[in-house]
């Protein structure tokens, strides 16, 4: 894999990047599905395929506006388009709902906001050509 700065990765919705990002994080659940039985013995054994693959990213920022509280207040925000974009890594692409947002206003410190947002059907990868 090729090193790259942080700020090189590039998270955007529909598109267009989001301003003012910090840190972006991605996590992949691959959950094993037990198969363990009297003949496996002490040891534990799975499936080859996983019983539920759970992707998120996780989001810090500084706020510049309160745009994205107002989509996470809004009942009617659901699942959009977000891709993660890695230099020479390649792209990740899925259908992403807001799971969690907070703010945070440190006396004397930048305001900041922080969000995560899971996946809701297939996640795509496409390797850079």
């Amino acid at each position: 894999m090729a090193k790259h700065l942080g700020r090189k990765v590039i998270l955007a919705k529909d598109g267009t990047p989001i301003a003012n990002v910090r840190t972006k994080s991605l996590s992949i659940n691959r959950e094993l599905v037990d198969s363990s039985d009297d003949d496996s013995g002490a040891w534990a054994t799975h499936l080859d395929e996983p019983g539920q693959i759970d992707v998120s990213i996780s989001v810090e920022g500084v706020i510049s506006d309160h745009a994205i509280m107002g989509d996470a207040l809004n009942p009617a925000t659901g699942n959009e388009t977000y891709t993660l974009t890695y230099p020479d890594t390649g792209v990740v692409s899925a259908s992403f709902g807001l799971s969690s947002f907070a703010l945070e206003d440190t006396y004397n410190d930048l305001s900041t906001y922080s969000f995560e947002m899971r996946a809701s059907g297939e996640v795509t990868y496409t390797a850079p050509q």
